[in-house]
Parts: structure tokens; C-alpha cells; sequence
């Protein structure tokens, strides 16, 4: 199972990952924990009626996942690293055991009449994702080979298992994160366009079916669009962002391509570590001697028709001389006496 590139980048660290291969993937043995808890505000005045605002508390605790990772090209940057290699990169291999990673999310449910900034209208989702962190096991078994400071990683071997381990939670936490988040969002998208076919006269399931093409709609222009608004979950043309600001400023992106760490950042294998343009720049030169970039800006789409055209005729060429050569030899077989052939018939 192979994945693209991924990036991370908090005040701390800088972490990247390049053909992530799950060797193995296991969820059972498990052990899933549930708890849900259902709050009631109620605030009473004189001289208003009495407010009621419910919400609810949804604890998750998963520990059901093994996996094997192996040969999984990295680069990795501790910005405040005083001991030990600030950079790092190599193949790393890693080992889970039964039961090693745990996963706990709290995520809170937004009363429907709340008002403010926190309220379900601003925030334009259902939920609030508390905590959403991922834990891997003390046991589990971390080797680098090929590494840019060999010599380092074997002095400092425990140090760095602890780096590496550190950035492979941080990194799986948001991605747990960034999933929930744009699944609510989502939710809460299709809610609002089911009530403007609602008002159109579209009732019951029909208002809904017609909610999710709309939203679908949505996702796809939005793939296909570069930048967003810079906070929450926004797709690039390559990949997908997701930006969480505040006290704790944090970064993740997954594509194809580079999109918040640049390509220099990059390990042994450096999967994914060049911009889609310039590779596509440098097959146009070499297979029909033209500079891509030049055309995507519009400089230079007269000399990619030309050179369509030239190949079109090239093809017109061939195609023609091997109709004649197929009508002389079929000329030359009928000469003959007794001629009787179907090797040459169309």
C-alpha cells in the first residue's frame, strides 16, 4: 500500500514523508472505548423566557492497530534540537506491536441555538474537535538506514527513536484531525444546500440527493482551483492542506508534490519531490523540444500546435505509404496465375 508525499511543520518540528509502504495493517486485537456525555444549559430571568441549550461530549478511545512500515524515505528537522542531529534523513522501518497505536478523540457537539463566534453559523460545521491525538506504543521498534549522520544515529539511537516517534503522532494526529474536520464541514455544507432546494419546491430525499451533487460539485471546483482561505482544509490542484492556527500553529499537506515544505526537503528516495510543472516541463522538451512553462503562461501555444500538426502529418505520411506499399503488393499477387489471397484484404 503506497501513499504520496507528506508534510508537517509546527513550531518545533519539520517532518517529511515519501512512499509511505504499510507492509502490514492489522485492527484486531482491539479495544474501543466509547463515552458520551449530554449537557443542558438552562438560564431563567424575570423578564425573558427560560433558555435552553443543549450539547453533547463524544469521547473516542481506539487501541486497535499493528502495522509494519518499511523503507520509508524521511527528512526530518528539529528546530529547537540542542543534542543529538537538528536534520535528519534516511529509510526508516517501523514496527508496531499488537494493540501499539491508540487513537483519542473528544469531539463536542455546538447547541443549535448558541450564538457568537463558537456557534454552529460561524464556525459552519456541527462539531468541535477537542483532542485528536494518536500515541504509538513504547515498544515499538524504530531502525534508519541510509542516513545523512550514520554515525550520529547510532550514538544517539534512543534520541532519535523518541524524534521520530514524536513526529510520526504529531503527524498521524492531524491527519485524524483533518478527517473529522472536513467530514463535518461536509455535513454540515450539504445541510445548507438541502434547505435552498427545499425552498425551491424539492422535498424529502430528493432535496438531499440534489444537496449531495450540489456539494460534490463544490469539492471537485475546489480540487481544481489552487489556494483557499488559508484557514481549515483547502485542496490545491495537487493535493490537499490542512492549517490549523492559534496558540499551537500547525501545517499538514498531502499530494503529490511539494506544497508547504519545498522539494529540497526531501529524503534518500525523494518520491514526490519536484513540482508537477517541471517534470512536465522537461517531457515537453524532450519529446517535442518545447518549454511547457512558457506555455501555460500563453507564450508559447503556437509552437505546441505546430508541433502537434507536425506529428498529425508525420502520422498522415506513414499511414499513406503503408496503404501503397499493401496496394503494389496486391497488384503483383493478382498478376499471378491461379492468384487467390485474403492476406491483403481490409
Amino acid at each position: 500500500m503506497y501513499f504520496c508525499r507528506t508534510e508537517y511543520k509546527d513550531e518545533d518540528i519539520e517532518f517529511v514523508l515519501e512512499n509511505l509502504d504499510i507492509s502490514s495493517f492489522n485492527v484486531l486485537p482491539s479495544h474501543v472505548y466509547i463515552r458520551s456525555i449530554t449537557d443542558i444549559d438552562i438560564q431563567t430571568s424575570s423578564s425573558s423566557d427560560a433558555e435552553t441549550k443543549f450539547g453533547a461530549l463524544t469521547h473516542i478511545q481506539v487501541q486497535a492497530i499493528q502495522l509494519e512500515l518499511k523503507d520509508v524515505s524521511f527528512w526530518y528537522k528539529d528546530k529547537k534540537a540542542t543534542v543529538g542531529p537538528g536534520e535528519l534523513t534516511g529509510l526508516l522501518g517501523l514496527t508496531v506491536p499488537p494493540q501499539g497505536v491508540s487513537v483519542d478523540l473528544k469531539v463536542r457537539l455546538i447547541p443549535e441555538n448558541l450564538k457568537g463566534a463558537q456557534s454552529r453559523d460561524s464556525l459552519r460545521r456541527f462539531n468541535i474537535v477537542e483532542v485528536a491525538s494518536v500515541n504509538i506504543h513504547e515498544d515499538v521498534e524504530i531502525a534508519v538506514r541510509e542516513s545523512n549522520h550514520p554515525l550520529l544515529v547510532g550514538v544517539f539511537k534512543p534520541l532519535v527513536r523518541r524524534h521520530v516517534k514524536e513526529a510520526l503522532e504529531k503527524t498521524m494526529g492531524a491527519q485524524v484531525r483533518g478527517l473529522v474536520e472536513w467530514a463535518d464541514g461536509v455535513a454540515w455544507d450539504v445541510r445548507e444546500r438541502k434547505k435552498v432546494f427545499e425552498d425551491l419546491g424539492v422535498e424529502g430525499g430528493g432535496a438531499v440527493l440534489a444537496a449531495l451533487w450540489s456539494e460534490i460539485g463544490k469539492l471537485e471546483r475546489e480540487a481544481s482551483e489552487s489556494g483557499g482561505s488559508g484557514v481549515g482544509i483547502r485542496t490545491s490542484g495537487t493535493g490537499v492542506i490542512l492549517e490549523e492556527q492559534g496558540e499551537k500553529a500547525r501545517v499538514l499537506a498531502v499530494g503529490v508534490e511539494p506544497q508547504v515544505l519545498s522539494g529540497e526537503k526531501r529524503g534518500p528516495i525523494g518520491t514526490a519531490s519536484e513540482p508537477i510543472a517541471k517534470k512536465a516541463s522537461e517531457l515537453s522538451r524532450d519529446v517535442m523540444d518545447v518549454d511547457l512553462p512558457g506555455v501555460v503562461d500563453g507564450q508559447k501555444l503556437g509552437e505546441v500546435k505546430q508541433a502537434a500538426g507536425r506529428a498529425l502529418e508525420e502520422g498522415k505520411k506513414t499511414a499513406k505509404g503503408f496503404r501503397q506499399s499493401v496496394e503494389k503488393k496486391q497488384q503483383s499477387e493478382k498478376r499471378k496465375e491461379g492468384w487467390r489471397s485474403e492476406a491483403f484484404d481490409f
